[in-house]
């Protein structure tokens, strides 16, 4: 028994040289008491709650910079495609304005060839009329459809009509005669 009394004294020595020195630091609170005797810790509010991150309001910042990137992104992603929906139209357009334009270019052409056909025709007509018959009926035409069937007639017709028109007209086609004919 001797011996039991020995190791509680020395027990209880131990445990009251601890208190001192928990006490000298500082430390001598319920969580070292309850650590000590082997009990659990009671929660305390600070402690329950995950220790203040300095860095989590940048954190909060940086997922908000990153949620509106993202959004972002899909707007540019929506509007290239938009970009590129449009090019393509952009593309058959041009491409039935071509079309157009070289039917158009064909139907005026036909057209030009008709009307050059019909020139030469009131041309081989006015030819074989008498000079005075054929001035009288070229003055009632503009002058430059007049010009157009004077340049298809011969020379020597052409002479004849132009001198059987009243003065003025007959200056009038002569001086647009004399401008080199479109090709």
């Amino acid at each position: 028994m001797k011996y039991v009394l020995i190791i509680l004294a020395s027990a209880v020595v131990f445990v009251l040289s601890l208190l001192g020195v928990l006490a000298a630091t500082g430390n001598l609170n319920q969580d070292a008491l309850a650590r000590l005797s082997g009990q659990a810790p009671e929660a305390t509010a600070a402690e329950a709650a995950p220790p203040a991150d300095p860095l989590d309001p940048i954190a909060r910042q940086l997922r908000k910079k990153e949620e509106d990137l993202k959004a972002k992104e899909i707007a540019l992603n929506e509007r290239e495609a938009q970009v590129g929906r449009r090019e393509q139209e952009l593309a058959t357009l041009k491409t039935q304005l071509e079309a157009l334009q070289a039917t158009l270019l064909a139907a005026e052409s036909d057209l030009e060839t008709q009307r050059q056909m019909e020139i030469e025709t009131v041309a081989n007509t006015m030819s074989n009329m008498k000079p005075d018959a054929a001035a009288e009926r070229l003055e009632n035409m503009p002058v430059e459809d007049i010009v157009e069937v004077l340049r298809k007639m011969k020379d020597k017709d052409r002479g004849k009509v132009v001198e059987a028109m009243e003065p003025q007209k007959a200056s009038e086609v002569l001086r647009l005669m004399q401008v080199p004919a479109p090709v």
